[in-house]
């Protein structure tokens, strides 16, 4: 799959990955995450009711995948979707070891 089908994947929360396995989509608990470069580096999350998107840089490969991702998201996000690698890692974590499945249930919970 090309770089531009990952995204596209991520947007109809469908699984992908390229072929060298450097940009890909996981469904976590029915949560959709996409990757640059391994689980170290989550882009975004794509929830039911939102996003939330990596503000952090890590190389320009990574800068490309990132752009593809927020040119099909940004319309959509908030100020307070915007968050550094740190704190998206907690939530993708949060996602995997527990029942949360919204972004309205991390805020709730204030996760």
């Amino acid at each position: 799959m090309k770089n531009e089908e990952i995204a596209t994947a991520f947007i109809n929360g469908e699984e992908a990955k390229t072929p060298n396995g450097a940009f890909y989509v996981e469904n976590i608990n029915s949560v959709g995450v996409v990757f640059s470069y391994g689980n170290h580096f989550p882009i975004a999350i794509k929830f039911s009711d939102g996003f939330l998107f990596n503000k952090d840089g890590y190389s320009n490969t990574t800068a490309r995948h990132k752009n593809l991702i927020l040119a099909l998201i940004k319309d959509d996000l908030t100020d307070e979707d915007y968050i550094n690698t740190t704190d998206i890692k907690a939530v993708v974590d949060k996602i995997k070891y527990s029942d949360v499945k919204t972004k309205a249930e991390l805020i709730l919970n204030k996760i």
